[in-house]
């Protein structure tokens, strides 16, 4: 309800419906579950880095220049079979006790990370870092990710990679897309083509600064060339930005050209659309019920001020102990 009620143009950490320990919370999880201790959690989960569309040059910096990690993540979500100078492609993952079949496609879940060449001695440090779930910038995406979120709704792979060539070409010339119809620009695009990807797509920033850890931060907003060490120091979290103006006008003063204003304002943002959230109740001694929920909040039209919600991903069940749960790779990946 409160995500819902939410009717200003920007997100912060203690806002109503982020604030779990207010009064407010407490006594709508009493009510839920009368005399049980419950624990709840709500935060920004589209503004963690999306492995799915992450770029190289960031994912260097998210691996600490840990190249097999790097070269093994991009294998893992590719189409071919062809390994990187440092990666891994399916003969490596046959090798593996158990067999592992490589995905050569987008990942399902985070902690398929773990499964992954190199990247997983990784997984536990950046875990709350990264998701799979955030919203996807066509402006800013890689052809070959794009090619890849076509197939995966069921766009014909000729068509698909047709239309990365099309992007491709109208990311070479600077044409930005402002919504769904501008995808029209490309030749091999239809409405139907649109349909199917219907909801993946936003045409504005993707990271809320606002709810960016000291380590995010750094990592997303080197992309704008700004060091790691001025972009902690400006968007430490005192900070709070209510415009995108405000936003970028900080980033021009960490050291930002001001002609990569443009693709800034793909990148950054000062709201939130994707959520995470978890629900934990005590149901005994060593036992508890646990709720993992992603959810999407929008508007049906941009003139609405109405909010929707809509469920990306549900997990619910009894756990036996503290550490279970919300964190397992995907159920169709795994022995070959």
């Amino acid at each position: 309800d409160q995500m819902l009620q939410d009717v200003n143009d920007y997100d912060l950490p203690d806002e109503a419906w982020a604030d779990t320990s207010s009064e407010e919370w407490i006594s709508r999880m009493q009510a839920l579950f009368p005399g049980r201790a419950v624990s709840a959690a709500v935060w920004d989960e589209g503004s963690r880095i999306n492995l799915n569309t992450v770029s190289i040059s960031m994912l260097r910096r998210l691996f600490k220049e840990d190249k097999s990690a790097v070269d093994s993540v991009m294998d893992w979500r590719d189409t071919d079979q062809d390994a990187r100078e440092f990666g891994a492609e399916q003969p490596f993952y046959a090798r593996q006790t158990p067999p592992l079949k490589c995905r050569d496609s987008l990942l399902g879940h985070k902690s398929e990370l773990k499964l992954v060449r190199a990247a997983g001695e990784h997984y536990e440090r950046i875990k709350d870092m990264i998701t799979t779930y955030g919203m996807v910038n066509p402006n800013i995406l890689s052809p070959d990710v794009f090619e890849s979120f076509c197939c995966g709704v069921g766009i014909d792979d000729f068509v698909a990679e047709r239309l990365a060539r099309e992007l491709n070409d109208l990311q070479e010339k600077n044409i930005r897309l402002k919504n769904y119809d501008d995808l029209l620009q490309m030749p091999s695009m239809h409405r139907k083509h649109l349909e199917m990807l219907d909801g993946l797509f936003v045409f504005g920033g993707l990271y809320n600064v606002n709810f960016l850890t000291a380590d995010q931060t750094a990592c997303i907003l080197s992309e704008c060339g700004i060091a790691a060490e001025e972009a902690q120091f400006v968007f430490r979290g005192t900070r709070k930005f209510r415009t995108v103006d405000d936003l970028i006008a900080a980033m021009i003063a960490a050291g930002m050209d001001e002609g990569v204003q443009d693709y800034a304002r793909q990148l950054v943002t000062v709201s939130s659309s994707v959520f995470g959230i978890n629900v934990s109740v005590e149901c005994g001694e060593n036992s508890r019920y646990n709720i993992d929920a992603i959810v999407r909040r929008f508007r049906e039209k941009p003139d609405d001020r109405q909010w929707v919600l809509e469920v990306l991903y549900w997990k619910e069940g009894l756990l036996s102990s503290p550490s279970e749960g919300g964190d397992e790779p995907s159920a169709n990946v795994g022995a070959g």
